[in-house]
């Protein structure tokens, strides 16, 4: 897989061959998904692997999977809080390092490892009623980590208040509120007035730089509320650099490239667009696309794995969209590539695929 994406890029940055699928992996041959047994039939939400051997998988009813040999075997892993609260939503995993991984219980616990799973030590973060509860983390080191949370009540609503983002600088001791800008200016019939946003993802290169945004439909008249910004200095502040029709998911690599899907969470058919940007999110190239995909996962520069409804996979080079067979049509939530021959996804009914 390695030599056929060298290959690939040369095609893309040198032009001097044709492009297409099958040029796309060595041997001229789609890259080959196939299911892993779980154990598990609780939905699953979201998936991180600190390397291509030891992953992490969280879902429904605080189930918690892990494996240390590329998923060949998948084995439950027990919570003190999960066993407390057997029907609590874990609904994001980041794993910076091996064993050490820091997930998130709604709507307001981090839950954090450092010995692969055996003990988790908790923080409740105490949210004001303006906001729904967290929903994304980002851990870019050990001991550091960002999380994001919607705000709450009724869209037309949010014309006093927005998002919110967090962070720990020291492995979930103690979390601070980030500053984000308050609001972005609505595009539709509001006369201009500030509106607030909801920050859907939240991607860290370092413990100084992270990239986060999000799109929601306010109303008929009012269009939506649609935001990215970014921080380089650790989260002290955070700058808008964006306020378009921006990416529902995206994720940045390094600090300047970024990629996307901008789609409509309650119709994620319409659409959906690839968006791709060069310079830290500020200006964002889009392109319409035909699989419907609602997660991603880049790893370098120019690789990224998408993953979506009915089992959806498919995978981009640059801006290139090559969809993939797939060996499932469950829905698919999340997707983790720790290398680019090494992807994981998950989804409904305890469903993990994996391209290793």
């Amino acid at each position: 897989m390695r030599s056929g994406i060298t290959a690939l890029l040369l095609i893309v940055f040198t032009g001097v061959a044709t492009f297409t699928p099958h040029s796309a992996v060595a041997g001229g041959a789609t890259p080959m998904w196939t299911a892993q047994m779980s154990g598990s039939t609780a939905t699953l939400n979201d998936v991180s692997c600190a390397t291509p051997l030891m992953c992490f998988a969280v879902g429904n009813n605080a189930t918690v999977l892990k494996t240390g040999n590329g998923g060949k075997k998948w084995s439950t892993v027990s919570t003190v809080y999960g066993t407390a609260h057997p029907t609590a939503a874990f609904v994001s995993i980041r794993c910076p390092a091996p064993s050490v991984c820091s997930l998130v219980a709604a709507p307001n616990v981090v839950l954090r490892t450092v010995n692969g799973g055996y003990t988790w030590q908790s923080h409740v973060l105490a949210l004001p009623s303006t906001l729904t509860g967290l929903t994304r983390i980002a851990c870019p080191t050990r001991n550091v980590c960002f999380a994001i949370a919607p705000p709450s009540g009724d869209t037309m609503s949010w014309f006093n208040h927005s998002g919110a983002a967090f962070k720990t600088s020291d492995g979930n001791k103690t979390w601070h509120s980030s500053p984000i800008p308050p609001t972005v200016i609505c595009p539709g019939d509001c006369n201009q007035r500030p509106v607030g946003y909801a920050l859907q993802w939240i991607s860290c290169q370092s413990a100084q730089s992270c990239r986060a945004g999000g799109d929601t439909f306010i109303g008929s008249h009012e269009g939506y509320s649609s935001a990215i910004v970014r921080t380089d200095n650790g989260g002290t502040s955070w700058t808008l650099v964006s306020s378009d029709i921006d990416a529902n998911i995206g994720t940045c690599p390094t600090t300047s490239i970024c990629t996307g899907i901008y789609y409509l969470p309650q119709s994620p058919g319409y659409g959906p667009d690839l968006m791709r940007s060069t310079n830290g999110g500020s200006t964002w190239s889009r392109k319409s696309i035909k699989p419907v995909v609602t997660s991603i996962a880049c790893t370098g520069k120019y690789f990224c794995e998408l993953a979506g409804p009915a089992g959806t996979l498919a995978m981009t080079i640059n801006t290139k969209v090559f969809v993939q067979k797939s060996p499932t049509t469950q829905d698919l939530n999340a997707v983790a590539c720790p290398r680019m021959n090494a992807c994981f996804a998950v989804g409904a009914h305890g469903t993990i695929v994996a391209r290793t």
